[in-house]
């Protein structure tokens, strides 16, 4: 994963600043709709400029928005100086090393899991149920579909950036590793450097499979807002599944045995 500092630095750097944006109070929203009414103690992990991290903190919780882009902690420091109904905490930190004195009631993965290969998402899932999720807490998690992005391999367009000027966009897809690969390169310089990020995706079934011996369960999954079963795709007409880029899973900590 030696790519994945530089790369979201980059990344960052090229977009500047988010704010707060629709999609971003749609992620905060879901923590009352998911985990119940009432002030929460929130880790978001791969937070970003920090839209989600704060949309939050303005419904109340306490949120701490972890990520290893400096760039992005620093957008996330800015949100934190504005005042919010919850408190708002920037951490530059690696998943893996990061550590918390008291376990969090949600922990939001938004957008961001599948760095990595296998083991590393079990040893992070291991670590949110052992060290960070208080007893009866949340994980909320996104995962990358593979059917869509295995769909749209091969898509180029020119995106317009904030701060960085217009760059081509490559989507490609490899099929052995099951990851999509998102490229980016200057439109003035197509030729040159090129930055690209790797996640792995992952079918419902190949999910239940990653999540053995991580010490959670699945309790909810839906795709676009229509709930489905992890064990069987939901048959409804509604959830045409090629056409979500990820699912969004609510897991809680296995029961004691």
């Amino acid at each position: 994963m030696d790519w994945t500092k530089e790369f979201y630095t980059r990344s960052r750097e090229r977009w500047g600043p988010s704010g707060i944006l629709p999609h971003h109070q749609d992620r905060a929203g879901q923590i009352a709709r998911l985990c119940g009414w009432g002030k929460k103690r929130v880790l978001e992990l791969g937070a970003g400029a920090g839209g989600a991290a704060a949309a939050m903190a303005d419904l109340g919780h306490d949120v701490t928005a972890m990520d290893i882009a400096p760039p992005a902690v620093a957008y996330t420091a800015e949100l934190a100086k504005e005042p919010r109904a919850g408190t708002l905490i920037a951490l530059e930190a690696d998943f893996f090393t990061a550590e918390f004195e008291d376990p969090f009631d949600v922990v939001a993965y938004w957008n961001g899991f599948g760095v990595g290969n296998d083991a590393d998402q079990r040893r992070l899932l291991k670590r949110i149920a052992t060290q960070w999720l208080a007893p009866n807490g949340s994980l909320l998690l996104d995962v990358a579909n593979p059917l869509h992005w295995a769909r749209i391999a091969g898509r180029e367009q020119v995106v317009e950036t904030d701060r960085a000027g217009r760059f081509i966009k490559r989507t490609g897809f490899d099929p052995v590793g099951c990851r999509f690969l998102d490229s980016w390169s200057a439109e003035d310089d197509p030729s040159g450097r090129i930055d690209t990020q790797s996640i792995r995706c992952y079918s419902p079934a190949d999910f239940l499979l990653l999540l053995e011996g991580t010490g959670l369960t699945a309790r909810h999954a839906e795709m676009n807002g229509i709930t489905f079963a992890l064990d069987g795709v939901d048959a409804s007409p509604r959830l045409a599944f090629e056409e979500g880029w990820e699912y969004l899973v609510q897991l809680v900590v296995d029961p004691p045995v």
